[in-house]
């Protein structure tokens, strides 16, 4: 009897301690210890980026919800995919519903320009909305989209820009023969003259209007004004005085005068100088 039971005492000992770790194993599962476990195993980085889930459970929901996704990118259209498809998809975006952007009030400091300003970027504003919502439905990408966009509304503005040249240089040519006719010259004859005088004053296309009316105003003015004003406020004026009164004192020099009129003219000579080295700054 004493060797059965010393033969079934370990078999007696050992279960019970299996049975144990079994269940301790079971216990510390359903507790989370192993999220714990998990979360000791991964990097720094990778750690962070489940900081959202506190426990277990919350993981197991939120990384088979992830799982879920995953293939519902089928959703946006392949490259293949028809017009139709594209459109729908774009529409769910809002793509239908685009609208104007709202332009900014312009500040004080633009005057009337700002009133411009934003009549025309309303314009293009608007012209922008109207393209994209009739291109949504061929556009592969957002960079498509935009790319198509803006093809789109260049090639507008560009046939908008090209037909205002062309009117621009009909009322050119329109206001070239009634001025010849009024010269009795012919249109060609007109232009030879008109270049002659270009060439004369060294105009070109970048000369602005008011130094035509300037010369125009030297030609005809019956005044000094123009003609004081080039001597006493432009550097070449001044050079031209400068040079005739020390012309005159050297010539004073020569003839010994001397007295109050050198000293005068001496003075004058002096103020030139100063005048001319202040503009030149």
């Amino acid at each position: 009897m004493s060797e059965e039971v010393v033969d079934t005492a370990p078999v007696t000992e050992t279960a019970p301690a299996e049975v144990a770790e079994a269940v301790e194993t079971t216990d510390s599962a359903k507790s989370g210890d192993w999220y714990e476990s998990f979360k000791s195993s991964l990097g720094e980085e990778e750690r962070k980026s489940i900081e959202k889930y506190k426990d277990g459970d919350s993981f197991k929901k939120g990384t088979f919800s992830a799982f879920s996704m995953i293939g519902k990118k089928g959703d946006i259209p392949a490259e293949d995919a028809p017009d139709e498809v594209r459109s729908a998809f774009w529409n769910k975006l809002g793509a239908d519903k685009v609208s104007a952007v709202e332009i900014p009030d312009f500040g004080e400091e633009y005057g009337d320009l700002g009133a411009e300003l934003k009549e025309y970027y309303g314009g293009v504003s608007e012209k922008i909305a109207e393209i994209a919502k009739g291109i949504a439905g061929s556009a592969k990408s957002v960079p498509d989209l935009l790319n198509k966009v803006m093809q789109e509304f260049i090639k507008d503005d560009a046939e908008n820009a090209r037909v205002a040249r062309l009117e621009q240089t009909k009322q050119m040519k329109e206001q070239f023969e009634k001025v010849a006719k009024k010269s009795g010259l012919s249109v060609e004859q007109l232009n030879q003259e008109v270049e002659q005088v270009k060439a004369k004053y060294g105009w070109g296309n970048d000369t602005s209007i008011a130094e035509l009316l300037l010369t125009l105003a030297k030609e005809t003015s019956n005044t000094n004004t123009l003609k004081d004003a080039h001597l006493n406020n432009t550097s070449e004026g001044l050079e031209q005085q400068q040079l005739d009164a020390h012309g005159i004192l050297m010539d004073m020099v020569k003839k010994g005068v001397s007295g109050a009129e050198y000293e005068i003219q001496l003075r004058k000579v002096k103020e030139l100088n100063e005048k001319l080295s202040k503009m030149q700054k």
